[in-house]
């Protein structure tokens, strides 16, 4: 008898851990300021990329990082808005970080067969090329 009690407790909790975790998804659909994003069958997609250009007065320095960005592709596949998340200390690599990502071509996510508008994330990388 105990047993089956501790099998029905287990499975009692392992339900509502699964309820929980549903709940939290739920709720990490809405951000900030009351708008909520829906869940996508697809993610926007990058169809084409831009050439990054590493900002020419830092090549000597050898100065190599990240910018990572936040990409608000509309329904119709139009850039609606590119935020920093993260971003390098040297403003001339976010500049050039956008620069780029404004000339990227996108596609919409898509939600219930429709396209919509959604966030994405990118990260454009700064390197400096060795001669080898």
């Amino acid at each position: 008898m105990r047993r089956k009690v501790a099998v029905i407790f287990i499975f009692l909790s392992i339900i509502m851990l699964c309820v929980e975790v549903i709940t939290l998804a739920q709720e990490e659909e809405e951000i900030s300021g009351g708008v909520s994003f829906p869940v996508e069958d697809a993610p926007p997609m990058v169809l084409s990329v831009a050439q990054v250009v590493y900002p020419p007065q830092y090549a000597e320095k050898a100065i190599e990082g990240t910018v990572e960005l936040m990409v608000w592709v509309s329904e119709d596949g139009s850039i609606g808005e590119i935020q920093i998340s993260k971003p390098m200390e040297i403003a001339a690599f976010n500049e050039a970080a956008i620069a780029a990502v404004s000339e990227y071509e996108f596609s919409a996510a898509i939600s219930g067969g429709e396209p919509v508008g959604s966030w994405l994330d990118l990260t454009i990388s700064f390197t400096v090329k060795t001669e080898e």
